[in-house]
């Protein structure tokens, strides 16, 4: 019988289309000024989705929290440099102050969510 754990991954789902709802309104006015009216709000329930995944998750009893972050430090080195390579070209492109810290903002949210996720996926049905 598997054990019942809270919604993870649903949460980590939820916290990455958020993100990419935001970009894509963002990206889908440029280069005229884009809509952060929108993206802002969906940034922060973005933001809150991923902290209520990682207050349920360092929750959980009995979690083999080894093989969790074997597998999310690695994820999360790897996805630092791709967000890193996309900020930069953000910067290189001269994106305005506003739309960058949005986009710097959702970089974040994808770059902390993927490693969460992927660890998570590994350690739920690893021995604790």
């Amino acid at each position: 019988m598997e054990r019942r754990l809270p919604p993870i991954a649903q949460l980590g789902a939820c916290t990455l289309a958020l993100a990419v709802i935001a970009a894509i309104v963002i990206t889908s006015k440029i280069p005229s000024d884009p809509p952060l009216a929108v993206a802002v709000p969906l940034l922060c329930l973005a933001g809150l989705s991923l902290a209520v995944a990682i207050v349920l998750l360092t929750r959980i009893p009995d979690f083999a929290w080894a093989k969790f972050f074997l597998v999310a430090k690695w994820s999360l080195l790897g996805y630092i440099v791709i967000a890193g390579m996309i900020e930069y070209a953000f910067i290189h492109d001269n994106t305005p102050g506003s739309t960058l810290a949005a986009m710097s903002a959702m970089l974040a949210l994808f770059a902390i969510d993927v490693p969460m996720l992927l660890g998570f996926s590994v350690a739920r049905y690893a021995d604790a």
